[in-house]
């Protein structure tokens, strides 16, 4: 085609009418699609843009499109705004100034655009329609049609002139409308930008180009934009009307598909000998051409493989085969898991690894989801992901080569900034707003001193202190102090029990911590909740200790400290489910599998079960001699399980570190009282004594986790 090539995009998103404020951004879409036409490499198009331009305005710039067009120009129309219907059915497209109650003065008539095609010279002419959103009209106008408006009755072939060839492509079928008031009634459709968004990718990346010969033609593109927009929303179904002699190419693409080169005469020659060596000869040829760097002669030795393997004896068949399979496309990397990325961060990017001969890598790649990022480059291809949205993603990579193909599953969390970093960012950056009302004496006042009420210190239940803060502060005060009071026949613990003397000091200095981080704003989201939770399996440890000692003594000679310490251990393992109970209302927080990639955290629940390992065969030994510290001591190892793998499983990793160092440190507590109570039995206390060994190299590997920027990637904060 020796015309030019002439693009109109015409996006409005902003109205000066109440009821017409619905779309979601179509001007940004419409700005990535003009950039995607004018692309040179891409739609080679003379791109002109309207956005947010009231009826008569855009009817010029559409008057201009199709007056100043010569026979051999491609003309391209895209409207991304609400489609209206009047009260006689005629179709209209929204503008700024449009009012619902006046379509014939302020919006685009469906009419006008067909008065300009037909008496438009160029015989190629492309109309997008995104308007998949139903009209809105004002309160009081009365609806006399019924159904829906379908777009394509307003723009009928066989009305366009002779010799003319145009297409029709939209969003959605049909356009629903309704009205409430005056507002859209319409909630269930998808943004216009779900039709132009699928445009733009198909464009861009060359998906669209669905046959690799280096064009993307008007019907690729639309069979492109129908499933993309399919997937997303199945509701909304796109269509077209085509009258066009001959294929019309939209843009270009860098796709192209290598086309296999003949085998040489020679090579088909011994292809078809009768014997059986000479044709295994033939193989060992083709195996050469397969692994070579000259991609058509290797499809074309690929194709001629195949060929035998389908129809010789088994001996060469087999033989075929084996050099086809030792050309298979291989992907390192199972999958991609980007751990935990904070909102807005750049993340790095990983590498997806591709081996095989140069035909195993000469492929593809698409993606499942819009969030994932391709760059192909020669040490690999790399793979980013936005992190617009907070929240759990799941996609995959689709990776398509000559010679065989993988999905490669890829996933990430993005999580909020911290709560308190982001507060004290945003009051920094925040002006102090002016009040533009006149001021009110302050004999005229009324506050809420003055009617005797009290103003809360803070207005919203997340600003406030948790209440199991203080209930913390309070179990390890009391643990605290029931050492020093008399435990049993006037005795203290320290006297009766030192090692468990060292287990309430050590539990009650955690339990003040934790609490006091509750109570701290910079603290008080994770790293106080985490201690306490980390807290609460020992204290029901404690609890359960307490009840058997109780019942071996048959409740006799118990003084003051021992209802003390169970009121204490109760209020601890209180305090550890309030904050479970905060933390599950979160949205952020949940649990989330291993990848093969996190391997600190796969060392850290290898060093639980060892400890557990340990103290499982710790209780074996001594349940036999008694049954009560053989049950407290598998109960140990269940707690040095349990507790490492569930905090490496909790996202975000920032409550995961916490819930360990409360463990850590009760669980000491924990292990040298139980330590005195197996030795006091004359039992061995060496596998004891490798727990603690292990509970030092779980320390060590925390710390290694708690300094690591990502779970698999290193993200800035911002």
């Amino acid at each position: 085609m020796g015309g030019q090539r002439k693009a109109l995009i015409v996006a409005n998103d902003e109205y000066d009418h109440e009821a017409l404020r619905r779309l979601k951004s179509p001007s940004a879409d419409a700005r990535a699609l003009a950039r995607v036409l004018g692309d040179q490499d891409i739609g080679g198009f003379h791109v002109a843009t309207v956005l947010n331009k009231p009826a008569h305005d855009v009817e010029a710039q559409i008057e201009d499109l199709f007056a100043d067009s010569q026979p051999d120009d491609l003309l391209l129309l895209h409207f991304s705004c609400h489609g209206l219907k009047s009260e006689a059915g005629e179709l209209f497209f929204a503008a700024r100034n449009t009012r619902p109650d006046r379509l014939g003065s302020t919006a685009i008539a469906a009419d006008f655009i067909q008065r300009c095609i037909r008496s438009c010279r160029a015989r190629s002419i492309v109309l997008f329609l995104d308007c998949c959103y139903g009209g809105a009209f004002g309160q009081g106008v009365s609806v006399r049609a019924s159904g829906s408006a379908n777009v394509l009755e307003n723009f009928p072939s066989g009305k366009l002139g002779g010799g003319k060839g145009r297409a029709v492509i939209t969003a959605s079928s049909s356009m629903e409308y309704a009205f409430e008031g005056n507002e859209l009634a319409d909630d269930q459709q998808q943004p216009p930008s779900l039709f132009t968004s699928a445009l733009v990718r198909g464009l861009e990346t060359g998906e669209a180009d669905q046959d690799e010969d280096g064009l993307v033609s008007l019907n690729e593109l639309y069979d492109y934009v129908f499933d993309k927009v399919r997937e997303q929303n199945p509701n909304q179904t796109p269509s077209r009307d085509v009258e066009m002699q001959g294929e019309l190419y939209v843009a270009q693409s860098q796709r192209r598909k290598a086309q296999a080169l003949p085998i040489p005469a020679e090579v088909q020659a011994a292809m078809r000998d009768p014997n059986m060596f000479t044709r295994l000869g033939a193989v060992s040829e083709l195996r050469a051409r397969l692994y070579g760097h000259d991609i058509p002669a290797a499809l074309g030795a690929h194709a001629a493989l195949a060929d035998l393997s389908r129809t010789d004896i088994k001996y060469v068949g087999d033989a075929a085969a084996e050099a086809i399979g030792s050309a298979a496309l291989r992907v390192t990397e199972s999958e991609l898991d980007f751990g935990e990325v904070d909102r807005g961060a750049t993340s790095d990017s990983l590498v997806l690894h591709l081996s095989g001969p140069p035909i195993a890598r000469a492929c593809r790649f698409s993606t499942s989801q819009r969030w994932i990022r391709i760059d192909e480059a020669k040490d690999g291809t790399h793979v980013s992901i936005d992190t617009t949205a907070v929240g759990r993603l799941r996609g995959s990579i689709t990776v398509t080569g000559p010679t065989g193909g993988a999905v490669v599953p890829v996933s990430a969390d993005v999580i909020p900034p911290d709560v308190d970093d982001a507060k004290a960012t945003a009051t920094k950056a925040r002006p102090v707003p002016v009040d533009p009302t006149p001021t009110t004496p302050p004999e005229l006042a009324v506050t809420p001193a003055a009617v005797g009420l009290h103003t809360p210190m803070h207005a919203s239940g997340a600003d406030r202190p948790p209440r199991f803060g203080w209930v913390a502060i309070a179990g390890g005060a009391l643990m605290i102090l029931a050492v020093s009071l008399p435990f049993q026949w006037g005795a203290q613990v320290t006297d009766k029990a030192p090692s468990l003397a060292w287990y309430l000091l050590l539990m009650g200095g955690v339990a003040l911590a934790g609490g006091v981080c509750s109570l701290v704003p910079r603290t008080r989201q994770w790293v106080g909740p985490g201690l306490l939770i980390g807290l609460t399996a020992t204290s029901t440890w404690g609890l359960a200790y307490l009840i058997g000692f109780f019942a071996n003594s048959n409740g006799s000679g118990f003084d003051l400290g021992f209802p003390l310490d169970v009121l204490a251990q109760l209020l601890l393992v209180t305090a550890g489910f309030m904050a479970a109970v905060r933390l599950a209302r979160l949205d952020e927080v949940h649990l989330r599998g291993l990848s093969r990639h996190d391997r600190i955290k796969w060392l850290i629940v290898s060093l639980g079960a060892v400890g557990a390992l340990l103290m499982f065969l710790t209780a074996i030994d001594v349940g036999a001699s008694d049954a009560g510290t053989g049950a407290l001591t598998a109960g140990l190892g269940f707690l040095s399980m349990a507790l490492p793998a569930s905090a490496v499983l909790l996202r975000p990793r920032r409550l995961g570190v916490p819930v360990m160092a409360g463990w850590l440190t009760s669980g000491l507590a924990l292990t040298i009282s139980t330590r005195a109570l197996v030795g006091a039995m004359g039992a061995d206390t060496t596998k004891i004594n490798a727990f603690l060994i292990s509970l030092l190299a779980l320390a060590t590997t925390t710390v290694v986790w708690s300094r690591q920027k990502d779970d698999t990637t290193t993200t800035p904060r911002m």
